[in-house]
Order: C-alpha cells, then structure tokens, then sequence
C-alpha cells in the first residue's frame, strides 16, 4: 500500500478551514480536485476519516485513533526537510555559483536552459544554486554579493533605473512577446487574442505581495490595475491555478513552449491586441567582479542555450 503525503496535509488543512472548499482555496485548487485527493488517501487506507456535516468537516473516530500519530510524523517531516536544507545550504557555500532568476521564468525553462550545468558538475569545480526573486531584490543581491549571476525580466524598459550604481553589466539574452495564459474555464477560451481592456477584466494572478515595486511596473505597462488581483508564491502554482480557473496569468510567451498545460490543450496563450511592446531577458553581473575562465564558459553557455532556444 502506497499513501501520498500530500494526502494527510490536505487531511489537516480540510479541519483547519472547516470546508473542503475553504481548505482547496488555501491550496489554490479546485475544490473538485481537492475532495478527490482526500478520497484517494481514504480508499488507500480503507477508512473513513472525514466526515461532512452541515457546520462543514468533522473527524471520525478513525482519525481521532491514528491523530497524535498523524502530527508527530508529519512533525518528523518538517524536521528532516530543516535538516536537509540547511544541509544544502551549507554545501552551497562552498565554491558554488549563486544564481538568481527572476519569478516569471517557467520551471521547465529553467530546467532545460540548465542542462549545460551537467558537464560543470561532473567535473566538481562548482556547485550552482538557484534563488527565484522580483527584479529589484535580485539587483541588491547582486551588489551585496549574495548572488554571482542574475536573469532578469524587462517588464518595462527598467534596466537603467535598476542599475543606478553603474556597478552592473547587463547584456541581453533575448526579446520575446507578452502572453496571456488562460485556461479552458476562461470565457475567452476561443479568442486568438485579446485588448488591454480584456485583460485588465479578467481576474488575474501575481507573485506575492512582496513584489509590489515590479508589480506596478507591470501594470504601468498595460495602462491599467486589473478589476480582480490574486496572489501566488510562485509560476508553477499559478499555471495550476490558471488550468482549472477563470484566472488569467501575464507572462513571456516563449516560457511556456514547452509546458506540459499548453502542450495538453489545458491551457493557450493569447496574444495582446494592438501591442508593440516586445519583453526584454538579461543577463546580469558585476562589473568588478574577477571571471574566471570557467565562469565566462558558463556566461557564453546561458547566452547560448537562450539564444537557441528563442531562434536567433
């Protein structure tokens, strides 16, 4: 018998919140899909341990019986999962190259861009770790010196107030479109594309509160702050978000080419009506920093994995 563990944290999540529909909104899932975990961890198990009533979700003696049992192994969890990052923070620190790379680059982007950083860690000489932030974080990351190398997204022709220092080099890796990604759900499911008007009606996802400073960029850009504003942690939650929603995600369309939603038929982009507007990708590092010849290496490779993958 195989139980997934996601199965007891929704377990816990579904009385936390009192609701099915509560706990999936915590989740940002539909609450369809939520009721359908909960049932496959319960068909696994072959117990009932929730039970609806009418003031929500209420434990059944079963739980009541496996609950302290529950919490301290899901305590251990947390546990090993505390031991293990600081673990690989701890190896990170030592020659390693620190990378940050802006929210908006998709996972599967990232994965494939990276696969050059197989050859580097063979050979042992670095490590490499990935810090995903907004624009302006990752800027002062780079002149504190917590990261060597930054992607950055040029939602809005910002490089030059970013780089006020002048301390920074900042060379382009790419222009691309902006994309709207909806889902099947989306009243616009049909259209090619859409107006600026569309898209500041629809409701729309954004990364943490945290990222006001390129957040308002962003909409300076469309002229506007949409009707309805929802925040996520990060792109792959939101993609899951935009499949099974209403929910519409502003993006660079050559991230999601090889999205496993997009290739589905679960989610499409649209283009943006009466738009010029191209998004700019850079490639950032210190001036003054001392590059060693591995490291320009590693800088001729991110350009070119970016440069072929966007066809120019």
């Amino acid at each position: 018998m195989k139980v997934k563990l996601e199965g007891f944290y929704y377990l816990k999540d579904a009385l936390k919140y009192g609701s099915f529909s509560a706990a999936a909104e915590h989740n940002y899932m539909a609450q369809s899909n939520f009721s359908r975990e909960i049932a496959r961890l319960e068909e696994t198990l072959g117990v009932k341990l929730l039970e609806r009533t009418g003031r929500g979700v209420e434990p059944t003696h079963t739980y009541r019986k496996i609950e302290k049992k529950l919490d301290d192994m899901l305590m251990l969890l947390d546990d090993i999962e505390e031991i293990c990052r600081k673990e690989a923070d701890s190896a990170a620190q030592s020659n390693s190259i620190a990378l940050g790379i802006n929210w908006a680059v998709h996972h599967n982007f990232i994965r494939r861009l990276f696969g050059c950083m197989d050859c580097y860690e063979e050979e042992r000489e670095y490590d490499f770790s990935v810090k995903r932030s907004g624009n302006k974080e990752l800027v002062d990351m780079l002149l504190q010196e917590t990261i060597d190398y930054a992607i950055i997204v040029d939602w809005y022709d910002d490089i030059a107030l970013l780089d006020k220092s002048k301390e920074l080099r900042f060379e382009k890796l790419f222009t691309d479109d902006i994309a709207i990604c909806i889902g099947w759900r989306s009243p616009y499911w049909s259209c090619e594309s859409v107006s600026v008007e569309d898209v500041l009606r629809m409701p729309q996802l954004t990364f943490t509160e945290d990222l006001k400073y390129e957040e308002l960029g962003l909409y300076r850009l469309l002229g506007g702050v949409p009707a309805k504003l929802r925040y996520v942690s990060d792109l792959n939650t939101a993609i899951q978000i935009v499949r099974d929603t209403t929910n519409c995600l502003l993006s660079i369309r050559s991230f999601f080419s090889d999205d496993q939603y997009v290739q589905n038929g679960d989610v499409q982009l649209l283009r943006l009506k009466n738009n010029s507007k191209k998004i700019s990708v850079y490639f950032a590092y210190r001036k003054a920093s001392a590059v060693s010849e591995k490291e320009q290496k590693f800088i001729l490779d991110v350009k070119r994995q970016f440069l072929n993958h966007n066809g120019q």
